[in-house]
């Protein structure tokens, strides 16, 4: 990644462009040793039914992506069991000593959103526990639509409260429920398995016009069991009762009866609808020209709908996997102020369908939201694409600063109702999520991209600038040591995030190995929206100026003290903590500085959240006898931006990053006295 060394003193308020002095030593000390205490694996078996622990071999990690990792352990891209079968999700602790862990699940679907713990484990040194897991007692199981179930880690380590996420799980069940169908990579495909369609994992252009149309017949539905209740409700009738709910609240609220007038949604539903994806952008006019609503005559009501869509339509992007947002940070570490978890889908492109009819196309406002449209939302669709994303005013213009995502997607959503905040009563909405591992990191991008657009101060240049280009295709193909295996073209394929002027790229996260090569780990690079970030930090800045000439990241100083070598989770070309000339640290500094205005607000205190293994001072335990000394924290590792290198309350470091032996020794004295 093109990461960091340094983190002085950031002024959020000021403007991105201004002259950055960023510029921070950094040292550190080899990390300690810590006992292997070996635990009893225990049984789990509350929360959703059958979950169980069901091994307990103790396996070294070959990468600490964090303390504890979560994966599920499919034997295929798509799985089928029998309705009563289970999945295996397999926790491992990768740190030399014990951790405490939550495993919870956080299931969406069939409109609702339900959370259920799997338990508490105790996992050992190094340990690795299995646990069984069964949809069949899931309260969400949908027919013909998804659910979409995010496992999570919870746990305290090195005083950070975390929350580690699964890759995310797509599943769906027949009609009947005797068959679960899931899959880690492509929920296209189980939603097309549960509806008796079988188009092949290794070969998409099995996917017909049909698939698509049986598709598009369910989206939206609700049709499954939901806390055990059967559901069959079409599209129609689940507007329809979400417009008589909404209208009798606002009409509570407007007797004084009611609760707050921005009620978006009912306490128990998350929303309505599902998503659909397909290649390719929004069908718009090369002149970029906004296609007026198209009237057949007024819309006096829609036909089982109370009332008819007349405003603006708004749009959010909903990706999940995150990891290092919302980490609960010691006493003085502020938090972010970007809720990247539902964001506006500012800039996109995107267009309005009813009953096949277009009714309105053009670019979403800094809101995610469209003109006045007039429509039955009951027979309407809505598409909006993450491949281009551009300031109005620059519109389709060749060679201004678009910023497009790659491989192009299109995603496909129904017309949910939510509240209007100024009448309370239904307007349009449409919800945007993944389904597939490929758009989940399009999505995490996009709402990233969304948020710099919508910044004032967002540095992109104006005139006649080249697109940006983001790709998560690939990682980075420029260092040999970064490719560790092939793709179908024969190119390489590449780890880690890296970004010049015109592009950036993201990958797998890599650990280093014995022989000096990378292997990739579990975390791709867009689940850190810090490392989003920082790459277009890095193309900001050159775009703008080009950058300072001879950053040197193999400068004689990053060595010992001021070196990565204890960076497990990413590349050791430089970190936190390692010392390089003064352009490399300009460079990564700018970078930093960029994350970290993106993801606070101006004139709040900023955090900043880092990706890679933080050496930090203070206590550990080896035997249970506690010892004074540095050691590894594992990312997402927040960081109070306004003093980075001195936080006493959280690790008794008040000597600053890097030093040498004498001043780590100092440390150490302080920390014990």
């Amino acid at each position: 990644m093109g990461l960091s060394k340094v983190l002085a003193r950031v002024e959020v308020g000021a403007t991105l462009l201004g002259i950055l002095s960023l510029l921070a030593l950094d040292g550190c000390a080899t990390g300690p040793g810590s006992d292997e205490e070996d635990l009893a694996a225990e049984v789990v078996q509350q929360g959703l039914g059958s979950a169980t622990a069901s091994s307990t071999d103790s396996t070294s990690s070959s990468a600490s992506t964090s303390t504890v990792t979560l994966a599920w352990a499919l034997e295929g891209p798509l799985v089928e069991r029998v309705g009563a079968g289970t999945y295996a999700l397999e926790v491992q602790n990768n740190e030399d000593s014990p951790v405490d862990a939550e495993i919870v699940l956080e299931l969406d679907g069939l409109g609702a959103h339900r959370t259920r713990s799997l338990g508490n484990l105790q996992l050992a040194a190094r340990e690795r526990r299995v646990l069984s897991w069964s949809p069949a007692s899931s309260p969400i199981a949908p027919w013909g639509t998804l659910a979409r179930v995010t496992a999570e880690a919870r746990y305290t380590r090195d005083g950070l409260t975390q929350k580690i996420p699964a890759p995310l799980l797509f599943l769906s069940f027949s009609r009947n429920g005797t068959r679960a169908f899931a899959s880690v990579e492509d929920g296209e495909l189980v939603r097309l398995a549960s509806l008796g369609r079988r188009a092949s994992p290794w070969n998409k252009g099995a996917l017909t016009s049909a698939d698509r149309d049986a598709q598009l017949t369910q989206l939206g539905s609700r049709r499954g069991r939901l806390d055990g209740t059967s559901l069959d409700e079409s599209p129609g009738e689940v507007l329809t009762r979400r417009a008589r709910g909404l209208a009798a609240k606002a009409a509570a609220r407007a007797r004084g009866t009611g609760g707050p007038a921005a009620v978006v949604e009912d306490e128990d539903e998350d929303d309505v609808g599902d998503t659909i994806s397909r290649d390719g952008d929004v069908p718009v006019s090369a002149q970029g020209i906004v296609i007026p609503p198209i009237y057949t005559g007024p819309i006096a009501s829609c036909p089982g709908v109370t009332f008819p869509v007349t405003t603006p339509t708004c749009i959010s992007l909903r990706p999940t996997g995150f990891r290092d947002l919302d980490v609960v940070a010691p006493i003085d570490v502020p938090e972010e102020h970007a809720n990247l978890d539902n964001y506006p889908a500012a800039y996109a492109n995107a267009a309005i369908y009813e009953s096949g009819t277009l009714r309105w196309s053009g670019r979403l406002d800094a809101n995610g939201c469209s003109p006045e449209v007039w429509y039955c939302p009951q027979n309407a669709r809505i598409e909006v694409s993450t491949a281009s994303f551009q300031i109005p005013g620059n519109t389709l213009i060749p060679r201004t600063r678009d910023i497009r995502l790659s491989p192009a997607r299109t995603f496909i959503a129904q017309v949910v109702l939510a509240s209007s905040p100024a009448t309370g009563l239904p307007i349009g909405a449409a919800n945007v999520r993944a389904s597939t591992a490929a758009d989940q990191r399009l999505l995490r991008i996009a709402s990233v991209v969304a948020r710099i657009l919508r910044m004032p101060d967002n540095g992109l240049r104006d005139g006649f600038a080249p697109p940006l280009n983001l790709h998560t295709e690939n990682g980075c193909c420029d260092y040999p040591e970064f490719h560790y295996g092939t793709l179908p073209s024969g190119q390489p394929l590449c780890g880690e995030a890296c970004a010049d002027e015109t592009d950036a790229w993201f990958g797998q996260n890599l650990a280093r190995q014995s022989s000096g090569q990378y292997a990739p780990t579990s975390i791709h690079s867009t689940q850190d929206a810090y490392v989003i970030g920082h790459e277009l930090g890095h193309s900001i800045q050159r775009d703008a100026h080009g950058g300072p000439i001879g950053a040197d990241y193999t400068d004689i100083e990053a060595v010992g003290d001021c070196s990565c070598t204890h960076v497990r989770d990413g590349s050791q070309k430089h970190c936190l903590q390692s010392s390089h000339n003064v352009q490399a640290a300009e460079v990564e500094g700018f970078a930093h500085f960029y994350a970290t205005r993106i993801m606070n607000n101006k004139g709040a205190d900023a955090r900043f959240t880092y990706y890679k293994d933080v050496r930090r001072f203070g206590p550990f335990y080896v035997n249970g006898v506690p010892l004074i000394g540095a050691y590894p924290v594992a990312p997402p590792v927040p960081i109070n931006a306004g003093r980075p290198a001195y936080d006493p309350s959280w690790y008794g470091q008040t000597n600053g990053w890097c030093g040498s032996s004498a001043t780590l020794r100092t440390a150490q004295a302080s920390t014990t006295g």
